[in-house]
């Protein structure tokens, strides 16, 4: 009896071990994700992130899906791209109130420049989580960018009703509402076709071009070194590489590791680059003449 009895306990305290070393590494690589300031051990990859990570527990103390968190670095390896459906669904079995997966694809399509299914997934995690500041401001974001004024009030009604007394999401509301307005004012290219890689070489400064023919210049520059594959977002600096209308940006300590994409293209007759998305202003469309 007394052998089976140490034989159960063993087992039980073998368990409890296993549950505990996991539960620490995962909360040790929640720690490196969120406060790492050294960036040779930032988590910047898929590999880096299962290293740092093990399958239990699920969720962080916040309740953020840790496979959520995981499709983040998934959709950036092109590699990888099969399992983003099933980290999806599993984020979302995992919490399925908060709408993280949704915020996460929402993100990465506006930032690829795909703003229909941004929209698509933001919103989404907006109805399923409008008290999220995050999935709020994704919502709004997409919205703006197609210049859905009627949507953004909408947003804001519905967020009214839960917060009367939070200004961020009134701050937040008048800045989206302003830009989407603004769409209907800025100058469309409807001649925008491929540039070369060897045209970008220069210095560029953001405008905005107007229906009437006005042109403000905003202090916003990109210099482009095609010698050297490097473009410098004011004093940002990365290696680049162009595929068809895609650039992509790579960190300068660590060539491997990409930042994002931007998708260029050119207005020949009005001598304007426009790029689909900029990590400088976050926001999805920009558009610069060469001043050098």
């Amino acid at each position: 009896m007394n052998k089976y009895l140490h034989l159960f306990l063993f087992i039980v305290a073998l368990c409890c071990f296993v549950i505990s070393a996991s539960v620490l590494k995962t909360f040790r690589g929640l720690y490196k994700l969120r406060f790492e300031k050294n960036p040779s051990l930032q988590i910047r990859t898929a590999e880096q992130f299962n290293e740092n990570f093990s399958y239990f527990p699920n969720i962080s103390a916040s309740a953020i899906p840790i496979d959520g968190l995981r499709l983040a670095y998934y959709l950036q390896d092109p590699r990888l791209r099969s399992e983003v459906k099933y980290l999806s669904t599993k984020a979302t079995q995992a919490n399925p109130y908060l709408g993280y997966s949704d915020f996460v694809l929402g993100r990465y399509y506006y930032s690829m420049g795909n703003i229909d299914s941004a929209l698509y997934y933001s919103k989404k995690a907006f109805d399923l989580w409008p008290k999220s500041i995050d999935n709020y401001k994704m919502y709004n974001q997409s919205l703006a960018f197609k210049g859905d004024t009627l949507g953004i009030l909408s947003a804001y009604e519905s967020i009214e009703d839960i917060f009367r007394d939070r200004t961020k999401y009134g701050d937040m509301f008048i800045k989206y509402y302003a830009f989407a307005k603004v769409k209907y004012l800025i100058k469309n290219y409807p001649d925008e076709s491929h540039i070369e890689y060897a045209n970008l070489k220069g210095r560029w400064q953001q405008i905005h071009e107007y229906e009437d023919g006005k042109i403000t210049y905003e202090d916003n520059f990109i210099e482009f070194d095609t010698s050297k594959d490097l473009a410098k977002f004011n004093d940002t600096s990365y290696f680049v590489a162009k595929s068809n209308d895609s650039l992509n940006l790579f960190s300068l300590s660590d060539r491997n590791y990409k930042i994002t994409s931007l998708l260029v293209r050119f207005s020949d007759s009005l001598k304007t680059l426009t790029i689909k998305y900029d990590p400088k202003s976050n926001q999805p469309e920009s558009f610069f003449k060469k001043v050098d």
